[in-house]
């Protein structure tokens, strides 16, 4: 399958799910629902689809995704992405605190409860390690895609700036899915 058509997969399966957070309705402050943690579980796995690493940073090894401060997304995220494979190699997904170095992953997961965001997002800005997160102030801290509710919908902002200093490439047409950019 050429690249072309995985794209229009992607944004396929990438609308699908927006459609599926959508009609759970609006949710008060509570935790997320095994429902919720899986939309999330299969946007951080088809953001790895959508972001071209530096060929430097390709080897043989696993694609790594960390996840820091939420425990019960692990477990999500390690069955969403059970037997895949991005950008020909298989995907595994580990637990992270805030003294790990982040450039063992090349996606990171910070959870809304994590204790060090500030932190890990320092320690791997300028590395090529993309990082999704759920806080208010993730990307202002640096972060490169965050999740958001808006009007009952789960859905994303970029930070186009904070990729490119990552040495990340975001395919347009996950820029154009995206709710909108964040600017500084």
């Amino acid at each position: 399958m050429n690249r072309r058509a995985r794209f229009r997969i992607g944004l396929f399966v990438m609308a699908l799910l927006m459609a599926l957070a959508t009609s759970a309705g609006p949710r008060a402050a509570a935790p997320p629902t095994v429902n919720e943690d899986a939309v999330k579980a299969a946007f951080v796995y088809n953001f790895a689809l959508f972001v071209e690493w530096p060929a430097e940073t390709q080897h043989a090894g696993p694609f790594v995704i960390g996840v820091l401060g939420d425990d019960a997304f692990v477990d999500v995220l390690t069955s969403v992405t059970r037997g895949k494979m991005t950008s020909k190699r298989p995907v595994e997904v580990r637990r992270l605190t805030a003294v790990d170095d982040p450039r063992t992953c090349q996606l990171i997961f910070v959870g809304a409860a994590a204790d060090g965001q500030g932190v890990m997002l320092r320690r791997a800005r300028g590395y090529p390690v993309l990082t999704v997160g759920e806080t208010a102030d993730f990307l202002r801290d640096g972060g490169i895609i965050r999740f958001v509710i808006e009007n009952a919908q789960l859905r994303f902002q970029l930070h186009p700036a904070a990729a490119a200093a990552s040495g990340l490439r975001i395919d347009p047409q996950l820029k154009r899915v995206a709710l909108r950019a964040y600017e500084p």
